[in-house]
């Protein structure tokens, strides 16, 4: 990266910092570094007129988060009587009714306001209901129906009123099993399967699109509930809407985008972009720590596309090396290195379970080699270098002074049974091996010293 990119990027982060601690941007003060170029110059100027632009929207959007907080819940809709307001998301509000017919608790959605009046977000709100129509599992939120109350649809779903996992994580403060934790995703990750299996990428899975259904009695897995995947608004269906395809291509939820998704690489967003996403979870719910996060968004894209994760034992040592491996595998930058489908992700998290070897293994040390080389490319051919020339040198050292220790008086011989500490110390003088490489001539303090080098069956 460039100086004047590297100033780019230090700019950003700083303008980022001051808007999410609710400062004002200051776009008054132009750059005033003389080494920048015109274009350069442009581009900070452009951003900071933009910050400007965005502090106004900003004020604009908190006024509109508190009135449609203050939103009159609605009586009824269409059969649904409602009974309170559940929460707010960022594109619906979602109610708890009761249907008259069936007199059975539901939970309804219906697009905020500001959706409304945004045809691409209405899209996605519509999708929503579209999409997990097509799906029918256990760890799947079903949607029972959908329509519209005049102009305003909405979504009828199952009342699940055991939270989501991001309460439920937050709430164990860092007491996580490692089993409990591979239960979860494993069972995320048949739902998920499932979705692929019907052309389905959610694209936005995340703690808080994680509902945890209630369980009478702890199940088979030892857990109190069920998890379920839910919010498909940002779905994509493999013959889906191209335009929504478009508008979509980098949204979701920066901490648990794949790499391809947060640099807006549409054509590469594919199931092992929504693994990639489960692994997030799964290395929190093991580690207790967000693989990538950052102090500001640009921190966290920057993490994600470039860092690798730290292994979760560093964090916690009772997480077994085998689901370890199963994470890091799923946090693979290159998809091509991840789990080709949510199957093998299955596969080998019910391989953990049964106590069988798991196909993925701990990156070898050539490999973390290859990785530390590619995020550090200069350090790597400079480090490399050095190595080469040492080498030479060494090499050239012991022909140099091959005559020179031949000139000395009878050498010393040394047995085998030298210690490493004298052995190593004497290495560190000029040295010559014999033509049959059968013994080592060192100097060491003037005096030729021969170490045999013969095997003791010799």
């Amino acid at each position: 990266m460039s100086d004047s990119e590297d100033f780019i990027l230090s700019e950003l982060l700083s303008v980022e910092r001051r808007m999410n601690r609710g400062e004002a941007a200051d776009d008054s003060a132009p750059p005033t570094r003389r080494d920048l170029s015109a274009e350069v110059r442009e581009i900070l100027l452009e951003n900071r007129q933009c910050v400007h632009f965005l502090d106004k929207i900003r004020d604009l959007m908190e006024h509109s988060t508190e009135a449609d907080s203050d939103l009159p819940v609605p009586r009824m809709i269409g059969r649904f009587r409602v009974k309170s307001k559940l929460g707010m998301g960022g594109y619906g509000i979602v109610f708890l009714a009761n249907d008259e017919v069936t007199g059975r608790d539901v939970a309804i959605k219906i697009p905020r306001p500001d959706v409304m009046m945004s045809d691409p977000r209405l899209r996605r709100f519509r999708n929503e209901a579209r999409t997990a129509a097509q799906l029918d599992h256990a760890n799947i939120l079903p949607v029972f129906e959908s329509d519209n109350e005049g102009a305003v649809p909405f979504i009828v779903m199952p009342y699940i009123a055991g939270g989501n996992l991001a309460s439920w994580r937050d709430a164990q403060r860092g007491e996580i099993s490692p089993r409990d934790a591979a239960v979860i995703v494993l069972q995320l990750a048949r739902g998920m399967a499932h979705a692929h299996s019907r052309g389905v990428l959610h694209r936005d899975i995340k703690p808080a699109n994680v509902l945890l259904e209630p369980v009478a009695e702890q199940n088979a897995h030892r857990l109190p509930f069920t998890p379920r995947l839910t919010d498909f608004g940002l779905a994509k269906l493999d013959n889906g809407d191209q335009n929504l395809t478009r508008t979509d291509s980098t949204l979701g939820t920066t901490s648990y985008m794949a790499p391809e998704q947060a640099l807006g690489n549409t054509r590469n967003i594919s199931a092992r972009s929504d693994i990639f996403s489960l692994c997030v979870i799964l290395y929190e719910l093991l580690s207790g720590k967000h693989p990538f996060r950052g102090e500001v968004s640009l921190e966290t894209i920057n993490n994600i596309t470039q860092a690798d994760p730290a292994p979760t034992r560093r964090f916690r040592r009772n997480v077994p090396v085998d689901l370890q491996a199963i994470c890091l595998k799923g946090l693979e930058k290159n998809p091509d290195r991840r789990y080709r489908t949510a199957d093998d992700l299955v596969e080998d998290l019910e391989r953990f379970q049964s106590g069988k070897t798991v196909h993925a293994r701990p990156a070898g040390w050539m490999r973390r080699c290859a990785k530390w080389s590619q995020r550090h490319p200069l350090l790597a051919l400079t480090t490399f270098l050095t190595l080469i020339i040492g080498a030479d040198r060494t090499h050239f050292w012991d022909i140099e002074h091959e005559e020179e220790l031949m000139s000395f008086p009878a050498p010393v011989h040394l047995n085998a049974s030298a210690t490493y500490h004298d052995l190593s110390r004497r290495l560190s003088g000029p040295s010559a091996l014999s033509s049959d490489g059968r013994q080592l001539a060192l100097l060491v303090d003037g005096v030729v010293e021969i170490i045999d080098l013969k095997t003791p069956s010799e």
